[in-house]
């Protein structure tokens, strides 16, 4: 054989061999953000479907479910409830439900080694001085806080990421009260700053902030939303039945309740090493999503 036939031969072996393996290589999908990608004609026929969900997102329907061969969970709420709807609505791919939790970028980790450990101010945990970072504030709010003869400093307009990096390392307390998350990666990197984390004491949220030793839980409430597929009183067919919902509410006198408590009742060597517990935590997560992408790669090679 010449050596430009064998030349042939090989990079038709070789491409082959790259065909199959994208053909059997399995596609994670973010949410619902796969709509008509299986019904393409140019999309192999038996390539695996993964899907990573935000369970309390309206777009998801049955379908989604009913069409992959694994559902990749970030929270614990979310294997519970997706274990549950299997049990009840049928299984018909025998997806594999897998607890993955996640990880974020250590914002804060970014700025010291971009900007040098010197120009990161020491985290203030003596004094309450909480920024806040929001740009769709509602104009007559805006107008009240120009007004306002408040100490408290509020950011009401974008930052540059490196400003806002830079802030989120100095930053010794972050208010993080979601009604709703699908993993919160904001409050996941104010873990990772290694600051007081105030959330609310719901799922998922305290699936970050675990215990009053780590962070500040504010009391909440389920409220139903009957179009989320999961979230226990669904309007239609095949939604999960449960009691609670994924949707929670508060009000403002129970977070500044948790505020004020917290402030009054703690040092700040306390603030400061419920800081490095969540900070901990952060990286013993990172470190557990890591093991199960490694245990994923084994399961989607069998």
């Amino acid at each position: 054989m010449s050596t430009s036939s064998c030349r042939l031969d090989c990079a038709a072996t070789d491409t082959a061999r790259t065909r199959s393996r994208t053909q059997s290589t399995p596609m994670i999908f973010f949410n619902h953000y796969w709509d008509g990608v299986p019904e393409s004609p140019r999309w192999p026929k038996d390539k695996p479907l993964y899907l990573m969900p935000n369970i309390e997102m309206i777009e998801l329907t049955p379908s989604h479910y009913w069409g992959v061969g694994a559902v990749l969970c970030k929270t614990h709420v979310c294997y519970d409830r997706v274990t549950r709807w299997y049990a009840e609505n049928g299984n018909p791919r025998n997806a594999k439900v897998c607890y993955t939790k996640h990880t974020s970028s250590d914002q804060a980790e970014f700025a010291r080694r971009r900007l040098g450990d010197d120009s990161i101010a020491p985290k203030e945990f003596l004094r309450s001085s909480i920024s806040a970072f929001n740009y769709l504030f509602h104009p007559s709010y805006k107008r009240k806080l120009d007004r306002a003869r408040s100490p408290i400093h509020i950011e009401h307009g974008m930052l540059t990421p490196q400003d806002f990096s830079k802030l989120t390392a100095e930053s010794a307390f972050f208010m993080c009260p979601s009604w709703s998350e699908g993993y919160g990666h904001y409050i996941n990197q104010a873990r990772a700053s290694g600051g007081v984390v105030i959330t609310t004491d719901a799922h998922p949220m305290n699936e970050l902030i675990v215990s009053n030793e780590m962070g500040v839980l504010v009391p909440a409430r389920y409220q139903h939303d009957p179009k989320m597929l999961l979230g226990g009183k669904f309007r239609g067919e095949h939604g999960l039945k449960d009691p609670d919902d994924l949707l929670m509410r508060y009000n403002s006198r129970g977070l500044c309740n948790a505020v004020r408590d917290f402030i009054s009742s703690t040092t700040p060597e306390q603030r400061a090493t419920m800081g490095a517990r969540a900070r901990q935590q952060y990286h013993e997560d990172t470190k557990y999503f890591a093991r199960s992408m490694r245990e994923l790669r084994e399961f989607a090679r069998t």
